[in-house]
């Protein structure tokens, strides 16, 4: 274990990984060595995991699919199982094996939009209960020819879980990590102060913020349709694709940001909640004790009870009433 001490400079890195930017701070750290260490964890995580990269893990699974398992490292079959559950929970909503679909439409950025014949096709091969599991044998499997699964919906969060893991076993004891928008934050960045995390305004260009939230040791994750969509015909197609209509989701959200305890959960909790809207998550965010800000359409912000002490709007903003 590598033990560290207040020296008075703090480190930061940026880099790419995993579709997205990323960063790490680390407050009162002068070191050289660390945070490369941390950079390194999460691109062997992509290299394990991106569906673009033909000797990942999860591209050997998408190959094999309906013709045998393919073998996968600890951490992988983790995520997987970690995924089913949500998809469980869920009732489907969330699936990895929904990326014939989230393809379909990558395709219509620039040209004609999918079909609906070709909609059904892909929707015909989404169905979590199709990825076979064996655990003795750390293999992982996909029933029909032509299926496919993504872990972009849960693998941000696990990474960013693995590098708190990491700087706290080395003897880390303040740090913001923050994986494309999969943020934590742990100890304080300096004495008497807390982390404050900028909720994004889904209407306006990024670095723009609805608000500021006061975080302790917990992750903040947020799933919108502002962050990657296109312009057709007049009509704006984000990327979040509804595993069960087989289009983009027509939620009554523009943004939720979830707050909680444990980053892979949080992120999939996320994609969830922006799916089911905010009446049907309500439940489930006190299952997993978490806490949440919506963005509505209608520009309204709703915050749960836990964070009304903590997050600051700004002045401007249309404020929906406190939930309970």
């Amino acid at each position: 274990m590598l033990n560290y001490k207040k020296q008075g400079k703090t480190s930061k890195i940026g880099f790419e990984a995993l579709g997205t930017w990323n960063g790490i701070v680390l407050p009162d750290i002068n070191d050289d060595a660390i945070l490369p260490r941390c950079r390194e964890m999460v691109l062997a995580m992509d290299d394990r995991w991106s569906v673009f990269k033909a000797e990942s893990e999860i591209a050997k699974i998408n190959a094999a699919a309906g013709n045998g398992m393919v073998a996968v490292s600890a951490d992988t079959m983790k995520i997987i199982k970690r995924a089913l559950d949500f998809s469980v929970l869920s009732h489907g909503v969330f699936d990895l094996t929904s990326r014939p679909l989230s393809a379909l439409w990558g395709k219509s950025k620039d040209g004609a939009l999918p079909m609906a014949a070709e909609i059904e096709q892909a929707k015909a091969l989404v169905n979590y209960q199709d990825i076979l599991i064996d655990e003795a044998h750390s293999r992982v499997g996909l029933r029909q020819i032509g299926q496919s699964i993504d872990l972009g919906g849960i693998a941000k969060g696990y990474a960013a879980d693995e590098v708190e893991r990491f700087l706290k076993e080395n003897g880390i004891e303040n740090g913001l990590i923050d994986l494309g928008g999969n943020i934590i934050t742990f100890g304080s960045p300096e004495a008497g102060r807390k982390w404050t995390v900028g909720i994004q305004d889904p209407m306006a260009a990024s670095g723009n913020y609805i608000g500021a939230l006061e975080t302790g040791d917990e992750t903040i994750v947020t799933s919108g349709s502002y962050a990657r969509y296109f312009i057709k015909d007049n009509q704006r197609f984000h990327h979040i694709i509804h595993p069960q209509t087989g289009a983009p989701v027509e939620s009554d959200l523009m943004a939720v940001t979830v707050v909680g305890v444990g980053s892979m959960d949080m992120d999939a909790l996320a994609t969830t909640i922006f799916i089911l809207g905010v009446e049907q998550s309500l439940p489930i965010l006190k299952q997993y004790s978490a806490e949440a800000i919506f963005i509505t359409k209608d520009f309204e912000v709703f915050v749960t009870k836990g964070l009304k002490s903590r997050f600051h709007p700004n002045q401007a903003i249309k404020r929906g009433e406190k939930l309970g």
